[in-house]
């Protein structure tokens, strides 16, 4: 048996979410284990990345912050700077701008391999954080400490343990943290295509009966990266489909608005499920990110608010100091109401979207088309639902606060 380990703080997860709250709590002066069972992310290869992200202006500005925004590669990231979304079955449709906000960019598109590099390279420049290869066997709890035993043999010890190891959370399971799980009865078909006409840095999604399908745009005006929720049967037959069948398929459920699809990459299929915790805090241990909340893609809002929990819970800490258990509760306490509130309803908000535009029935089709006519008219209904998305509404935490824009 290997000797224990003495740490400020555990992180379990080196996720997205795991290595930005690593960096954020480390320059607060905590001393820091990063428990994961990979050692180092793949690569960037010469095709983009099929897993993408819709980063917002308040998450990118946590990324400068942190000193992130400028270890990533800038030739594979891409500005969008308008938005569309239309409905398959009514004549609504609803054109964001961030001209309209005076903002400069709506947000980017960043591939998941571009962000990992970026961030494990950050980190490798801290003296205060110690990676660790191996996953978590058990966790045991009192009011003075947290002691995890890890496959190898290795047990650390800590005051606080960070649970940032995603859907299918070890942490969570192992203290019987409960979370209200629910099938969407969909999956989600990742791919990256090329398409004929230029895509103008806009992101566009179409609201089908069986699930959204949107096109994000790449650095080449001529790619997008596609992400198309539909019903688990659709899925296995697109993704099983001839490349030419698969082009025809995907051109049409699009109506052909980028013109036709002219090649395209591997694809993945995801089921979707959605997932909240009852509690985001059990003892000295918290969840974050997809540990603690799962979302519907469709707002593309998922890392967005793992990276909120990661600033909030970064923020409540503050700099090192008394970690007796009732000082430290009343701090995680405070990450829970400060972030619950807001992931809970923005998994509500997605649902009851997936749900709204899966009704086939013709008198909510008319609502629907209504009701988009309606905002698309509404100016400040339209800037409110921009600045939701851009992470600018709400209780946002400081370090990812709206200051200034990045140029």
């Amino acid at each position: 048996m290997m000797g224990r380990q003495h740490y400020d703080i555990v992180v379990v997860g080196a996720g997205l979410v795991g290595l930005s709250v690593s960096m954020l709590l480390e320059k607060l002066g905590y001393r820091i284990a990063l428990v994961d069972p990979k050692t180092q992310p793949a690569p960037l290869s010469e095709k983009f990345d099929h897993r993408t992200y819709a980063i917002s202006p308040a998450s990118m500005r946590l990324f400068d912050r942190l000193g992130v925004y400028d270890a990533m590669d800038r030739s594979r990231i891409t500005e969008f700077f308008d938005m569309q979304v239309w409905d398959a079955n009514s004549n609504g449709t609803v054109q964001f701008s961030a001209h309209e906000l005076g903002r400069d960019r709506l947000g980017w598109i960043v591939e998941h391999s571009n962000l990992m590099i970026a961030l494990t390279e950050a980190l490798f420049t801290l003296d205060n954080v110690d990676r660790i290869t191996g996953s978590v066997n058990a966790i045991e709890q009192d009011e003075s400490i947290v002691g995890l035993i890890l496959d190898n043999g290795e047990q650390l010890r800590a005051p606080l343990v960070l649970g940032c190891d995603g859907a299918n959370s070890r942490v969570r399971s192992l203290l019987n943290m409960s979370a209200k799980v629910r099938d969407y009865v969909q999956h989600s078909i990742l791919c990256n295509v090329e398409i004929e006409l230029p895509h103008a840095q806009t992101a566009r999604q179409r609201f089908l009966t069986t699930g959204p399908l949107a096109f994000l745009p790449l650095p080449n005006p001529h790619e997008c990266s596609i992400i198309w929720s539909t019903t688990r049967e659709q899925a296995s037959q697109v993704v099983k489909a001839s490349d030419s069948d698969f082009h025809s398929i995907l051109g049409a459920a699009f109506e052909h608005r980028l013109g036709a699809i002219q090649s395209s990459g591997k694809r993945l299929v995801v089921p979707l499920q959605a997932l909240h915790t009852k509690q985001y805090i059990s003892g000295r241990t918290a969840l974050l990110g997809d540990a603690a909340h799962v979302v519907h893609p469709l707002a593309g809002q998922g890392l967005n608010l793992g990276l909120m929990d990661a600033a909030a819970l970064a923020q409540v800490l503050g700099s090192r100091e008394d970690m007796t258990l009732r000082f430290l509760l009343n701090k995680l306490r405070r990450y829970e109401r400060m972030r619950r509130g807001e992931n809970l309803a923005m998994l509500k908000l997605t649902e009851e979207l997936n749900q709204l535009f899966c009704d086939d029935h013709s008198l909510t089709r008319c609502l629907r088309g209504t009701g988009m006519q309606f905002v698309d008219r509404m100016t400040p209904i339209k800037k409110w639902l921009m600045l939701r998305a851009m992470g600018d509404v709400g209780d946002v935490p400081i370090i990812a606060s709206y200051q200034s824009e990045l140029k």
